[in-house]
C-alpha cells in the first residue's frame, strides 16, 4: 500500500484476510480495479467485497481490463467524491488504480505533471499516460464550457 493523495492508496493484489489489517490501519474503503478471472487464484471481488464489508469497510468493483473507459473513470470519480475517509485502490501492481486516479484528477483540473510525479512518488510511472491524462483534463475543461473538445 502506497500513498498517492492525502488519504488515498494505491496497491497491488489484496486478500480477504488483509481487511481487518487495512481497517485497522485506518483504510475506510476499498475499490478493487481487478477483473474477476484475470489470474488464477485470485480472489473473487464477490469474497473481497464479504469480506471488506465484515471488517467494516466500504467497497467498490470497478474493473479495468483492456484500458479506461469514460464509464470507469465516471464510476471512480464518484466513488473518490463519497469517500468516508482513507482510501485503496488496487489492481494486480497498482498501474491501473493509478493510471484511473490520474484520469479522475486530471478531469477535475488537476497539473497532469503533478499528477505523474504523484504516481512516480508511489512507485508507478504514469509518463505513458501523459497524453491520455492531457485528453481528459481538455474534456473536463471543453464540459465545464460547454463546448466540445478539440
Amino acid at each position: 500500500m502506497r500513498i498517492i493523495e492525502s488519504d488515498i492508496y494505491i496497491g497491488g493484489q489484496i486478500e480477504c484476510a488483509d481487511m481487518a489489517t487495512l481497517a485497522r490501519a485506518g483504510v475506510c474503503g476499498i475499490i478493487n480495479n481487478r477483473p474477476d478471472g484475470e489470474e488464477q487464484g485470485q480472489p473473487q471481488s464477490a469474497s473481497l467485497e464479504e469480506a471488506a464489508r465484515a471488517a467494516g469497510l466500504d467497497y467498490a468493483a470497478i474493473p479495468i481490463a483492456m484500458g479506461l473507459t469514460a464509464e470507469a473513470v465516471a464510476a471512480s470519480r464518484k466513488a473518490l467524491a463519497q469517500r468516508a475517509g482513507p482510501l485503496l485502490l488496487f489492481c494486480k501492481s497498482g498501474m491501473r488504480s493509478a493510471a484511473l486516479w490520474a484520469s479522475v484528477r486530471a478531469g477535475e483540473g488537476h497539473d497532469v505533471d503533478e499528477l505523474i510525479a504523484a504516481a512516480r512518488d508511489a512507485g508507478v510511472e504514469l509518463g505513458g499516460f501523459r497524453g491520455m491524462l492531457l485528453g481528459s483534463a481538455r474534456l473536463a475543461s471543453a464540459d465545464q464550457r460547454g463546448k466540445p473538445a478539440s
